[in-house]
């Protein structure tokens, strides 16, 4: 059995995915990724979460940055997010779903809130959980190689399984999934 490395398997997944779904498709990437690791021998969960990643800069200065307008930040601080704060609108959930296994979160859906020209460089990542897991009503961050920070913090709101893009007898779902395993399959570039 082909040992599939979490970050490699979010990057795959991710590109098969925008070949059949937009850019704001959590719902499809997470249910993607649960599918191709089960394949894979990993069980992964959905995990429904809040979101926000910040700019190196914006990180540094979050606690001056907090009161001001974001309009008044300095070039180069840009935070971006889902909150799951506000009601859903028609035909979308306020939310972001991310897959969960016994030591990594993956997030095959976080280049939706990059902004490079602001500062901001995210991409669909994978990163390891603290021994024994995610903890109960702790928020998890993790620094990226560009300097970004991604912080995310559980959701409890289970709207998002109403999506039709949690549908695995879906056509494109298939067409995905089968697409990332047999990329996964071959050997590593």
């Amino acid at each position: 059995m082909t040992v599939v490395e979490p970050g490699r398997l979010a990057l795959v997944v991710r590109r098969c995915v925008l070949a059949e779904f937009s850019l704001d498709s959590c719902i499809a990437s997470t249910l993607a990724v649960v599918e191709v690791a089960r394949y894979f021998g990993v069980k992964a969960r959905p995990q429904p979460t809040t979101v926000r990643a910040y700019s190196r800069l914006a990180w540094e200065q979050r606690a001056a940055l907090a009161d001001r307008d974001p309009a008044d930040w300095p070039a180069g601080a840009y935070s971006v997010g889902i909150d799951g704060v506000a009601a859903s609108k028609p035909g979308r959930w306020n939310g972001h779903l991310v897959a969960v296994t016994a030591t990594h979160l993956i997030d095959a859906s976080l280049d939706q809130l990059a902004r490079p020209r602001r500062g901001l460089v995210v991409v669909a990542t994978a990163f390891g959980l603290p021994a024994g897991g995610w903890p109960d009503g702790e928020p998890l961050a993790y620094e990226n190689g560009t300097g970004a920070v991604v912080f995310y913090d559980r959701l409890r709101d289970g709207d998002w399984r109403r999506s039709p893009n949690w549908r695995r007898s879906m056509p494109a779902m298939r067409r995905v999934v089968g697409a990332a395993i047999r990329e996964l399959r071959e050997a590593d570039p």
